[in-house]
């Protein structure tokens, strides 16, 4: 199985990061393929919302890792997010992440798109 780790701490060396690290290994001693991400060491800017990624599959116009890792996502059979909790919050206060969870968008968008050309292979 092919695992991908995403950590969202801006904290490098954090519990986040020693959290998600014993999981790889972990899953690596289990016999798991597994691709450790940190967006702390990653540039990965907000949505533009231009709509690019729909005419490109998927494909952001930003040239920044975002790429990457959706390339890395489309290999995994598995996602892990990590994140700190602040005050009992993940998301909404947790920025990296939240911008990972938008960018996430253009994989439904090429998915969608996917999808509906089986369904419905005349149209466009």
């Amino acid at each position: 199985m092919n695992v991908l780790v995403v950590t969202g701490s801006p904290r490098k060396g954090g519990n986040t990061e020693i959290m998600a690290e014993a999981f790889a290994e972990s899953a690596k001693a289990a016999g798991h393929q597994v691709t450790v991400r940190k967006l702390s060491t990653l540039k990965v800017n907000p949505c533009l919302g231009c709509k690019y990624c729909f005419t490109h599959d998927g494909v952001c116009v930003q040239n920044d890792d975002m790429n990457s890792i959706l390339a890395n996502l489309q290999q995994a059979d598995l996602l892990v997010l990590a994140s700190p909790i602040y005050w009992f919050d993940v998301l909404r206060k947790q920025a990296m992440l939240a911008i990972l969870a938008i960018l996430f968008f253009c994989l439904y968008v090429s998915e969608y798109k996917l999808y509906i050309t089986i369904l419905f292979p005349n149209q466009k």
